[in-house]
């Protein structure tokens, strides 16, 4: 609302674009607002257990960093009006919280999980609607869960810090 109130008033040439649960290489997990990939990444690191919240069935629209890196191109490039616009920059998808868990336990020998209650006030799914960036923008997510995974861990791994790899 507030960039198209900006657009309406001033003539300001603003696009929003919202970004969903960015994950990939150079994220480091040691923050609180760390995703659980980044997280989860950073304890695999550190041989330690990932701590996963709730039941685990919990529901996350991931999308991988060069995804929104070409989305935040597109929109600098875009010939299409978009002033005062949001748009939503994620996969589209979304994957609970035990099936990124499963692509761990998959891709490293060892892996422990340390159950923690749910977190209070967190949602339980989200979700994205990618169309109007698509539409406008020419978005379209490229990079699948699986496929940003191996990326990520990859990254990790040339800078000696996965352990246990299969």
């Amino acid at each position: 609302i507030r960039d198209r109130l900006y657009f309406e008033l001033y003539g300001l040439d603003v696009v929003s674009l919202r970004f969903f649960n960015i994950y990939g290489p150079r994220q480091l997990g040691d923050s609180p607002y760390s995703t659980a990939i980044s997280a989860w990444c950073d304890k695999v690191m550190r041989s330690e257990a990932l701590r996963s919240d709730g039941n685990g069935t919990q529901t996350r629209d991931m999308v991988f960093i060069e995804d929104v890196v070409a989305a935040c191109i597109l929109a600098a490039l875009t010939k299409n009006n978009v002033a005062g616009k949001s748009l939503n920059i994620a996969s589209g998808t979304r994957v609970s919280n035990n099936e990124i868990l499963q692509l761990f336990r998959d891709n490293f020998n060892t892996i422990d999980v340390d159950k923690a209650p749910a977190r209070p006030g967190d949602i339980m799914h989200t979700q994205a609607d990618v169309s109007l960036a698509t539409a406008l923008l020419g978005y379209k997510p490229s990079v699948s869960l699986h496929d940003g995974l191996q990326k990520t861990w990859e990254w990790h791994a040339h800078r000696g810090e996965v352990k246990d790899k299969k």
